[in-house]
């Protein structure tokens, strides 16, 4: 989290791209195993959504981030007050996260975009 705030909060020293990248790949091996307080009571899935999700850079990582995210179990969560707190949570962020890939695929033409990419493989 240190790499990845700094990459935003003092954008005169530029965070090389690749370390970003490093950084949003670890963090999604280790989600499954950080306590929920930490990822839902914390800005961390508000600096994923807001600083990473939307340069071409760190996108890819970000939405796996995500997606881990949206699949953790609330199961060990034994406060029912606490376990909702966390559903609504990520259902906020869920259409966060909606409306940010809606934005970014505007007016494109995702099927040409998708073809693109395949033959320069």
């Amino acid at each position: 989290m240190y790499v990845l705030s700094r990459s935003f909060q003092n954008p005169s020293i530029p965070t090389p791209p690749s370390l970003i990248k490093t950084c949003l790949r670890t963090l999604q091996a280790y989600l499954s195993w950080i306590p929920l307080p930490y990822i839902f009571d914390t800005e961390l899935i508000r600096a994923l959504l807001t600083h990473f999700i939307v340069p071409i850079h760190s996108r890819i990582e970000a939405i796996k981030c995500f997606t881990e995210i949206a699949s953790l179990t609330f199961d060990e969560v034994e406060d029912p007050v606490v376990k909702n707190g966390y559903l609504e949570k990520l259902c906020y962020y869920y259409c966060l996260f909606i409306n940010s890939i809606a934005d970014l695929t505007k007016n494109r033409d995702l099927t040409e975009e998708y073809k693109s990419v395949q033959q320069s493989k």
